[in-house]
């Protein structure tokens, strides 16, 4: 039931980032921007072209729904890069609603409706994320974006035309019938071994329109967005049954829903059978129920002080038990956690200089 309610959720998602606008002549280029999925299926002339639209309903869909949608997507925008670079988390705003998906399905007749919803899924489970580079504030250039704009329009018909949908998308004016909903999990589950199967050809090409670099940085920014939710339990997760599979992840995190391109740290550093054993004690030292965080302000951040201070020793326990090799490793494979990453930046500070402070008492 999980899994049905991850593919269900397929929310409005506005993605802002800082990128580089030359094409005046021609108007805004939102094809370099993070736009959400609705807009982006209007601005990929591929994917429009395979809804069929009349004259009637892209004189309505352009000139209205979609270009107040655009509007509210540039203020946001401009809200967003008006933030501190410490303050952006994400970085993107979502809103709790699927509004724009519902007007523009009100404009659709039954074939391009299923058309439409089908193209969400498969970008809700891309595994090429174009808004990636937008959610992990990488600075690509605009030829840079295009091509990984490109590169999921390649994905999404490759999956419409390899992988068959029986589940019908239900109007959002019908009631919710959940008896059939297990249609819809059955085409997540052929849609993630689509993904794997594409990854060889989305490697391929991610690596020639990023520089190292940049392809370095953002398999360490996706990393560094899961740990905070799955703390050190990151560094034991076995990707190699979903790899082996084509199944869907099972992580709990964003992950589950994409083919990330990090390298999963468990096969990175290579844990002997000792070190994962104490590994695994180390995170279940560290887990806890956020769910069962007291209300009151005060005893709320005094635990989570308390927490917090538990899971830097586990930090320094953790270097302990690796190798000088396999620190090395760890290190690189997180990167220099961003400013809007408060709580990774923050871990590891203070276990850096915990190390320090333990180092110079026994000198």
């Amino acid at each position: 039931m999980a899994s049905i309610f991850r593919l269900l959720s397929v929310t409005m998602i506005f993605v802002a980032g800082q990128c580089t606008i030359s094409r005046a002549a021609d108007g805004l280029n939102f094809l370099a921007m993070g736009i959400p999925p609705e807009i982006f299926i209007f601005e990929s002339a591929d994917l429009r072209n395979l809804l069929q639209l009349s004259d009637d309903q892209r004189e309505q869909l352009q000139s209205g729904i979609l270009k107040e949608a655009k509007a509210s997507f540039l203020a946001a925008k401009t809200q967003y890069d008006a933030r501190p670079s410490s303050q952006r988390r994400g970085p993107y705003m979502q809103r709790g609603d699927n509004r724009l998906k519902n007007v523009i399905s009100d404009q659709l007749d039954d074939r391009q409706h299923q058309l439409f919803h089908r193209m969400l899924t498969l970008i809700y489970q891309s595994p090429v994320n174009a808004n990636g580079a937008f959610r992990f504030d990488l600075q690509l250039s605009e030829d840079q974006l295009e091509h990984l704009r490109d590169l999921e329009t390649q994905w999404i018909k490759h999956a419409l035309d390899q992988v068959n949908c029986d589940f019908q998308y239900q109007r959002h004016t019908e009631e919710r019938d959940f008896s059939k909903y297990g249609g819809l999990l059955k085409y997540g589950k052929e849609v993630a071994r689509a993904a794997w199967v594409f990854t060889s050809k989305r490697d391929e090409q991610w690596s020639q329109i990023l520089t190292p670099e940049q392809a370095k940085q953002w398999k360490q920014r996706e990393l560094q967005s899961i740990f905070p939710i799955k703390k050190f339990d990151v560094l034991l997760i076995d990707f190699q049954p979903a790899r082996d599979g084509r199944e869907l992840l099972e992580t709990k995190t964003w992950m589950d829903m994409n083919v990330p391109y990090l390298t999963p740290p468990r096969e990175a550093l290579g844990w002997s059978e000792q070190q994962f054993k104490e590994v695994q004690e180390l995170a279940q030292s560290v887990r806890f129920d956020w769910s069962a965080l007291p209300s009151a302000p005060e005893a709320r951040a005094s635990l989570i002080a308390e927490r917090q201070q538990q899971e830097v020793k586990c930090l320094q326990k953790l270097e302990k038990i690796m190798t000088e090799k396999q620190r090395a490793i760890f290190w690189d494979l997180f990167g220099e956690p961003t400013p809007g990453n408060r709580y990774l930046h923050e871990l590891k500070a203070k276990a850096q200089l915990d190390s320090s402070e333990s180092n110079s008492q026994k000198d």
